[in-house]
């Protein structure tokens, strides 16, 4: 261990001797800042569940910044050579330049923790709630960290280790976007399964809870039907936007209302001729400052 030690050490003093280190925190902290100010004060809402949302995306496009030199620096300045050399195995140099990049990433968190004061002050947040977010942002952290150090270890350029791990973290961001055009269940899971943004949801943030679900749920205005993880399946689906019922056909839904799952839909009149023959009935009446009303019945199709 001492040589992982050694090679740890090396690497965050690299850090704070270049602008890198600097840079990098000054940026994140100023966009957290942003984004909290934005959410907190603008919106109303009182939770960090938003913000960690923004630190996420926000730190997918830092990690390469932090990443990018980790092997590309030591090619590029031919020291490779001599770090291959000192009595160390390669792991002990992988692991140590890997923890000197999560100092970085820890020292990015801890800078955060400054926009909790006034989230005490006044408001009552969920404490539970942030803790699981800041352990769900430090793991998604290492696992960019993580991805950024085998890109930097394949090229000696460190501009190109930069862009190809952020076009990398970008698609395995955004990959659970694939879910809601995929019919075969099979793809649906694997790109779930990839996706970054649904695992760092997972920890920030769970809804639909009574099936167990624990990925966030999101309108699904955009991509007509989103799915969501639980004891049953569950599909969210909006027919607002859809223009007729052959184009719910197209779209798979009467598979979908006639599974195994719980499906919820969206302006459903759209699609009474679709629907299975129990099916039960959740209408909202009421707009603006009005008292909302809630009527919840069983439709009773069998008769």
């Amino acid at each position: 261990m001492s040589g992982t030690l050694a090679v740890y050490q090396k690497e965050v003093s690299v850090y704070f001797r270049s602008p890198i280190a600097y840079f990098v925190v000054a940026v994140f902290l100023l966009g957290t800042g942003y984004f909290f100010l934005y959410n907190i004060f603008l919106t109303g809402d009182a939770t960090m569940a938003e913000t960690f949302q923004n630190m996420g995306v926000l730190l997918l496009t830092l990690i390469p910044v932090i990443s990018m030199r980790l092997f590309s620096a030591e090619y590029s300045a031919r020291t490779m050579e001599l770090l291959l050399a000192l009595p160390l195995d390669p792991w002990q140099i992988v692991l140590g330049k890997y923890l000197g990049a999560i100092t970085m990433l820890l020292l990015m968190t801890a800078g955060t923790l400054i926009d909790l004061v006034p989230l005490y002050l006044f408001g009552n947040p969920e404490t539970t709630t942030i803790v699981a977010g800041y352990i769900g942002f430090v793991l998604l952290g290492m696992a960019c960290l993580a991805v950024g150090q085998l890109f930097s270890a394949l090229t000696q350029n460190q501009i190109v280790a930069a862009l190809i791990t952020a076009a990398v973290l970008l698609g395995l961001w955004f990959v659970g976007h694939l879910q809601s055009f995929q019919r075969s269940d099979a793809l649906r899971g694997l790109f779930g399964y990839l996706s970054f943004a649904q695992h760092f949801t997972d920890f920030i943030q769970g809804l639909v809870r009574g099936l167990g679900a624990t990925t966030r749920a999101t309108s699904p205005t955009f991509v007509l039907i989103n799915q969501y993880r639980g004891r049953l399946p569950i599909y969210h689906v909006d027919a607002y936007r859809t223009q007729s019922l052959v184009e719910l056909l197209e779209l798979g839904v009467p598979e979908l209302l006639q599974g195994d799952g719980v499906t919820v839909v969206e302006w459903a009149d759209k699609l009474l001729p679709l629907l299975p023959a129990r099916t039960i009935e959740v209408r909202i009446e009421g707009l603006g400052d009005e008292p909302r009303t809630i009527t919840i019945r069983r439709l009773d199709r069998t008769r």
